[in-house]
């Protein structure tokens, strides 16, 4: 259950999944590196010896990127049920001066905050209100909501909510909330600490922790209480106007070019984001802008807030945004997801790097013989990219070919100037050997977070 939900994960704020080995004893998880520390850890350190703690600013950065990750499982009819310090790990970077937070690998504004640790989810079906109640009493004392005790059936959602609302008052006086069964109900040590916040931060936290498990609000509507505007956070780390504009105006030119790319071009691109480290300063600016695009803050950009968006940073028209759209959103959902943004929205000069193509081909490559075929490439989005216009793609790169893609026609499918090269046998000589990768299951070698839009 655990690797289902991790297929879903497709957003800046939970963890990415990349591949699952199994061997005679234990099926391993492979996800993203993060190694900035857990929020906990920060926690400890803000408090330590009955320090300061945390200032309202670092508060709301924090508290703004676990509601966005949050938002975005529930869009997915997921609930974590696990929320607490240790299960949100910062993805990279170093404390700077002053602040425990680690700097994002841009040097700019804060790392990036991960949900991990998907064992105990649950199915909470949007679609259907019959089947969004959950039983099973599943968390961490100190962080689930009182609901979630007595084992009755709750809405895992608005339990989340609970914990969420645990976790800010754990930053704020250094200790969780304390269950105490003879009273059933939780004891908040150290409310004094609150006084020193705003009006606006004190009224989101009470609604947060609310005992009534309808009077607490949905992720998405957290997001857009007034306190996050009034720190200054409706613009992702703290990137200016201008900057925004440039950035975004970038992204929709790159993302014209992007639909004018052959279908085999854009699996390739889509195979190099899906397994290429995204913690770089390139990826750090493209998630940025995706946050600030992603104005619905739950599921990915919707075709008529992409539109909005278009109109106001590029010189593009409807209708033709409305195509790169299309083009874009190659998983047909209507949302474009944030591995869709980071493909079509890429510099160039990002997918010549071959490093990243390397780390895609080797994954891909499950047969261990120096080529791919059009079923291969398949694996990464299936019943998406035709099958055989890729296959006659592949044929028609090089006129030896059978069908077989190798490393260096690979690496040429990224570049711009694609077009009417052909590639000879002679430059298919890869320039260092390939190291040898552990066993990997039949049939389950490749699940990345691109196949969540299609699950």
């Amino acid at each position: 259950m655990e690797v289902e939900f991790l297929k879903l994960s497709d957003h800046p704020n939970t963890v990415r999944y990349y591949e699952t080995f199994e061997d005679a004893t234990a099926i391993h998880l492979v996800m993203e590196l993060c190694s900035g520390g857990s929020l906990g850890q920060y926690i400890e350190t803000a408090h330590d010896s009955y320090g300061p703690g945390v200032t309202e600013d670092e508060l709301a950065r924090i508290a703004v990127q676990i509601l966005q990750g949050i938002a975005y499982c529930h869009a997915h009819s997921v609930a974590h049920r696990d929320i607490k310090p240790q299960n949100l790990l910062f993805s990279c970077g170093e404390p700077a001066a002053g602040s425990a937070i680690p700097v994002a690998c841009s040097g700019e504004g804060d790392a990036p905050l991960k949900l991990v640790d998907f064992g105990i989810a649950g199915v909470v079906r949007n679609d259907r209100p019959e089947k969004r109640l959950l039983t099973k009493c599943a968390g961490t004392v100190g962080y689930m909501a009182p609901e979630v005790f007595g084992s009755r059936p709750y809405d895992g959602r608005s339990a989340d909510i609970f914990s969420i609302g645990a976790v800010m008052h754990h930053l704020i006086v250094g200790l969780p909330p304390s269950w105490k069964a003879a009273n059933n109900a939780y004891d908040f040590p150290g409310r004094l600490r609150y006084q020193k916040f705003s009006e606006d931060c004190r009224s989101l936290l009470e609604h947060l922790l609310h005992e009534e498990p309808e009077m607490r609000p949905t992720a998405a509507e957290a997001l857009r209480h007034s306190w996050f505007d009034s720190r200054g956070l409706h613009l992702q780390n703290g990137c200016g106007h201008r900057q925004m504009a440039s950035l975004l105006e970038k992204c929709f030119r790159r993302m014209h070019q992007f639909s004018q790319r052959t279908q085999l071009q854009k699996t390739v691109m889509y195979s190099m984001v899906a397994f290429a480290p995204l913690h770089n300063h390139h990826m750090e600016q493209l998630r940025v802008a995706f946050l600030f695009a992603d104005r619905g803050k739950s599921a990915g950009i919707s075709c008529f807030e992409f539109v909005e968006l278009g109109r106001r940073y590029s010189s593009f028209s409807s209708t033709e945004l409305r195509q790169i759209f299309a083009t874009a959103n190659v998983s047909k959902t209507g949302k474009l997801s944030y591995c869709e943004w980071l493909t079509a929205s890429a510099d160039d000069e990002w997918y010549r790097i071959k490093e990243h193509a390397e780390r895609a081909f080797d994954t891909l490559d499950v047969k261990r013989n120096g080529c791919l075929r059009a079923c291969d490439l398949r694996q990464l989005l299936p019943k998406v990219f035709d099958l055989v216009e890729i296959e006659q793609e592949i044929i028609g790169l090089c006129s030896r070919s059978e069908g077989d893609l190798h490393f260096e026609q690979f690496v040429a499918c990224a570049d711009e100037d694609f077009g009417d090269q052909k590639i000879t046998p002679m430059s298919l000589m890869r320039e260092t050997l390939r190291k040898p990768v552990l066993y990997k299951r039949p049939g389950a070698a490749l699940e990345p977070t691109l196949r969540a839009a299609v699950v």
